[in-house]
């Protein structure tokens, strides 16, 4: 119990110190925080993340462009003026994507065939498939499917949404 009332002992005087050196500092006719001026205020700004001592270089003062002054336009020589022929885009050259054939399913019947093609699925003869692939759809018509094989054609590549 004596440590306690030792420690309030303490903070009562620090207490009381304070106060009377606030009443001190308010007697006085200066103004406690003088708010800066915009010059002041854009000079004190700084970088928290500046070494110690850092100034950066002074902003470069910059000239106003000259104004324009009147002047005498010439006349334009008489030119015919002379079509320009328009110029087509290049062709953007595409490479099309292989479709990997995972494997051929006969059906019960025997007479007919589907085919397991990697990333699209089982497919039918006939049958239209398309994968976007970097921004472009690429569309093929899965044609004839036999024990040799499946026959694949290109129909078209577009720019995919």
């Amino acid at each position: 119990m004596r440590r306690s009332s030792q420690l309030m002992a303490a903070a009562i005087m620090l207490a009381a110190a304070a106060v009377a050196f606030g009443q001190q500092t308010a007697g006085t006719n200066a103004p406690a925080d003088p708010a800066p001026s915009a010059a002041e205020d854009d000079s004190n700004l700084r970088d928290p993340f500046w070494p110690v001592g850092y100034a950066p270089k002074a902003p470069e003062p910059v000239e106003p462009p000259p104004s324009p002054t009147p002047s005498v336009a010439e006349p334009a020589p008489n030119v015919a003026a002379t079509p320009v022929a328009a110029v087509p885009p290049p062709p953007i050259v595409v490479k099309w994507p292989t479709l990997k054939l995972k494997g051929l399913i006969k059906s019960p019947s025997g007479d007919k065939y589907v085919a397991h093609i990697e990333g699209i699925g089982i497919v039918e003869s006939g049958r239209i498939v398309r994968i976007k692939q970097d921004g472009v759809e690429f569309s093929w018509k899965i044609g004839e499917i036999t024990e040799k094989g499946v026959e694949i054609t290109p129909i078209e590549a577009k720019p995919g949404n």
